[in-house]
């Protein structure tokens, strides 16, 4: 007793498995045709947005604040150049310290 193969049996010589499906044919073409496929999702723009500023990051811990020895290096002029305007920035110049001194007294 032979058993009747179903509509939708893999074709062994072509590999195709929906020769005989027509709807699932025009499904699968349906959606690799489909231009928003391609598309980036909200979520792909985060990660792409997340791993530049990761690698921004990196980049700047690498050169301003990365201890490379007591050798100099190329990033030595770069690094003592980031410390002097970062000193500069949290400390007060001369002027700002009178101007305190004189706030404190009054």
């Amino acid at each position: 007793m032979a058993t009747e193969e179903p509509t939708y049996y893999i074709n062994k010589r072509s590999g195709n498995r929906f020769a005989s499906r027509p709807d699932l044919i025009s499904k699968f073409h349906r959606r690799v045709h489909n231009p928003d496929r391609l598309r980036p999702t909200v979520g792909h723009r985060r990660l792409h947005l997340l791993s530049h500023l990761v690698v921004l990051g990196v980049g700047y811990y690498s050169v301003f604040w990365m201890d490379y020895g007591p050798q100099d290096h190329c990033f030595t002029a770069l690094q003592a150049w980031h410390r002097k305007k970062l000193d500069s920035f949290w400390s007060f110049n001369t002027e700002e310290k009178e101007e305190l001194a004189d706030l404190k007294q009054s």
